[in-house]
């Protein structure tokens, strides 16, 4: 196996790396002696982030001896435990002058392998330079790291492309967004990026083959980050409740309704387990759960949840093509820039009154937030009450209504509600007024 490593190892310093690698808008926080993991679904570019890192190093001087970058999924190699120190000891007979405290770790995918999070602690402990993870486990790489290695982690999310990142990949600017020839321009963009999601791999194809990449990428979520990684041996039940929690985007979950549903047509299964599977969606970053807005955190806490898929392409892909859905996927949008930030939020409710997202910083409110697809006269009054209401009740005197293309100012006894397209406060565009 020692053999193989080395062979593994050098040929990554040989490779040549992509030469367009698109810009992703993620910054990780400079923090000396910590170790830095990269969070996020699979396929949304956590190796390329990787690869773009490796890359910038070399540009900027580093020997590519001095980088060892294994991808812990590598198909030809069936790591263990034992893996970790073989590793090691292949890149040292390999080069036995260059000291662990000068290479830089790249481990991709690295909780596939059991006790990875001691052999990290070990690795910093005996003076390694930078490590770099990356994974799709919520749990592994953000709770659970950071508990096992004491604070010594510091967690970044990485999802599928932005909307803002899209438009680089198309090589788009966003300067003078007024213009007319433009402004169609961005607005053809976004309407693919509303219905097809941030993916790079289906922007330009057409629609069974989009359609069929996103169907195999759920396939494979729901194989190995259901399924095997938590052992769990009823695949029907579980693709069922994949796609019921596809088919209620940006709904309230309710699980005991997702019980008696699945009772009354005979598939057999408990409430304890359909609980489980949401964690392990959530723990797969398949989809997000947010809870509702309460001043007292064991209220918040005790809500029934709104559940969001992590890309607007997996609702196109799995569900009907005449799916009236375009709202849902608005708001979908809107949820995932919370998530891409890490920002923590909730949704508000009080009767028939909700504002789709409170977002907050340490407990205090930064901003109220309505979606809809468009203002008219069946809903005009419904989503403004909801907004007012909120911020009524959280003495907020200003807040936002995001819309697909309509922009306005609206003055009401409770405050002032700027109307704006999602699309420019995607592109963080100031308002047009």
């Amino acid at each position: 196996m020692s053999t193989l490593f080395k062979h593994l190892i050098a040929d990554f310093h040989e490779r040549k790396l992509p030469d367009e690698i698109v810009p992703r808008d993620l910054e990780l926080p400079h923090a000396l002696g910590k170790i830095q993991s990269i969070i996020g679904p699979r396929r949304a570019g956590k190796t390329t982030y990787l690869y773009s890192m490796i890359k910038q190093a070399r540009e900027g001087g580093a020997d590519p001896r001095h980088q060892i970058y294994i991808n812990f999924e590598d198909e030809r190699f069936s790591f263990n435990r034992e893996s970790f120190q073989q590793i090691l000891d292949a890149y040292q007979q390999l080069y036995p002058d260059i000291a662990l405290k000068d290479v830089s770790f790249y481990f991709d995918e690295i909780q596939e392998v059991p006790g990875w999070e001691k052999f990290l602690h070990r690795l910093q402990n005996e003076g390694s330079g930078e490590i770099y993870v990356t994974g799709s486990s919520a749990t592994l790489l953000s709770r659970e790291i950071a508990s096992r290695l004491r604070g010594r982690t510091l967690s970044s999310t990485l999802l599928p492309f932005s909307f803002r990142e899209r438009l680089r990949y198309f090589d788009i600017d966003t300067d003078n967004i007024y213009a007319a020839s433009k402004r169609n321009r961005l607005l053809a963009q976004f309407d693919q990026h509303l219905h097809r999601g941030g993916y790079p791999e289906v922007f330009e194809v057409d629609q069974p083959t989009f359609i069929r990449i996103l169907q195999e990428y759920g396939d494979v979520l729901l194989y190995r980050d259901i399924l095997e990684r938590h052992n769990l041996h009823n695949p029907h039940v579980v693709r069922e409740f994949m796609l019921r929690l596809i088919a209620n985007n940006s709904k309230l979950v309710s699980v005991n309704k997702l019980y008696n549903d699945f009772r009354s047509r005979g598939v057999s299964t408990s409430k304890d387990t359909l609980y489980g599977l949401i964690d392990h969606f959530v723990d797969a970053y398949a989809i997000f759960q947010i809870k509702k807005y309460d001043r007292s955190v064991a209220r918040r806490e005790q809500s029934q949840s709104k559940v969001y898929v992590n890309d607007t392409g997996y609702a196109t892909a799995y569900r009907p093509a005449f799916s009236n859905d375009a709202g849902q996927k608005l708001e979908t949008l809107v949820l995932l820039k919370f998530m891409e930030n890490q920002q923590e939020v909730f949704y508000f409710n009080r009767g028939r009154r909700e504002c789709d997202f409170v977002v907050t910083d340490r407990d205090e409110i930064i901003d109220l937030i309505q979606v809809c697809y468009e203002l008219n006269d069946d809903n005009r009054k419904r989503e403004i009450q909801g907004l007012t209401t909120a911020m009524k009740e959280t003495g907020r005197d200003h807040g936002l209504l995001l819309t697909y293309n309509e922009e306005d100012q609206l003055d009401t006894e409770a405050g002032q509600i700027q109307v704006l397209p999602t699309w420019k406060w995607l592109l963080g565009q100031e308002p047009e007024l």
